[in-house]
């Protein structure tokens, strides 16, 4: 509903149109049209230029991180046939999507990633998590494990990572990247109450060093697109400690699109050449929340 208000903004015409291979999904009586889209590894380039011009689609707005990279592999494809893909590089998100790479490749960053690592031994001291090295979201991950607990529950993953465990509290920062590489604001958000990895309350809050330092961090490496989000810890020191980054709408996304990250509006803005109306540092909401109750 936010991604339409924010469609309309720009032309009141606009339709958003829910696409999903499960006629069951959640969301497919939300939205005013919604269509059942084949298994993207069952479609053909050929067929996939067919179907989007049959529904005359002009913009694709993946939201699904296990989609990310097929949408990213097919932007100038679609792109040449007057269809614009709003995703990050494939570069960008193979940088995100594999844990241990991300530890390193953003090891020098104003905010440093939790420290990752492949392998741990039994008499390591301390707490420890343990993730798949490819997972999205909170899938197979496990919090506060001794060591030896920790390699217990590795051998049911495919690639482990090991994290030391960091208690403190957790926010999400949302931004939109523009083709140059800023970032266009920063939203950051208290992640109040979480249920399988995903806020079902947040609250916009301005901390203008955090954003200083997060703007360097989004655009820490070139490829990032559009909407993207970062998960970010901050111990009982107020240190902040980078979990991830996300290239794509999250859950409580529509708090930040209608807390001042106007990303949808921005990126048709910018996609008609209509840049010098796109604002460099928006007004975020201080205060404004978001609660979901279903």
């Amino acid at each position: 509903k936010e991604v339409l208000n924010q469609a309309r903004s720009f032309n009141d015409e606009a339709t958003v149109v829910g696409a999903d291979s499960n006629i069951r999904c959640s969301s497919a009586d939300k939205v005013e049209e919604f269509v059942v889209f084949p298994l993207l590894n069952e479609l053909s380039d050929s067929e996939l230029i067919k179907l989007l011009k049959q529904l005359n689609i002009t913009h694709v707005l993946p939201t699904r991180d296990n989609e990310l990279t097929y949408w990213s592999r097919r932007k100038k494809l679609l792109n040449d046939q007057q269809i614009n893909v709003w995703v990050s590089d494939q570069s960008f998100l193979q940088s995100c999507i594999d844990k241990f790479t991300f530890a390193k490749i953003f090891k020098d960053c104003e905010i440093c990633p939790v420290e990752t690592q492949l392998t741990i031994e039994e008499k390591m001291a301390g707490r420890w998590v343990v993730k798949d090295r490819y997972g999205s979201g909170s899938k197979n991950v496990e919090l506060n494990l001794d060591a030896r607990n920790a390699i217990e529950v590795s051998r049911n993953l495919k690639n482990p990572v090991f994290q030391p465990f960091i208690k403190g509290r957790e926010f999400t920062a949302e931004t939109w990247v523009d083709k140059n590489n800023i970032c266009r604001g920063i939203s950051m958000r208290w992640r109040i109450r979480v249920i399988n990895g995903e806020s079902h309350e947040s609250e916009i809050f301005i901390n203008k060093n955090w954003s200083n330092k997060l703007k360097s961090v989004f655009t820490h490496i070139a490829g990032g697109r559009g909407h993207v989000l970062a998960q970010v810890l901050v111990d009982h020191k107020e240190n902040l400690h980078l979990v991830e980054m996300n290239p794509r709408l999250g859950g409580a996304s529509p708090l930040s699109l209608n807390g001042g990250i106007k990303s949808i509006k921005w990126s048709l803005l910018e996609d008609y050449g209509k840049d010098e109306f796109i604002p460099t540092d928006p007004k975020i909401h201080q205060g404004m929340r978001l609660i979901k109750t279903n």
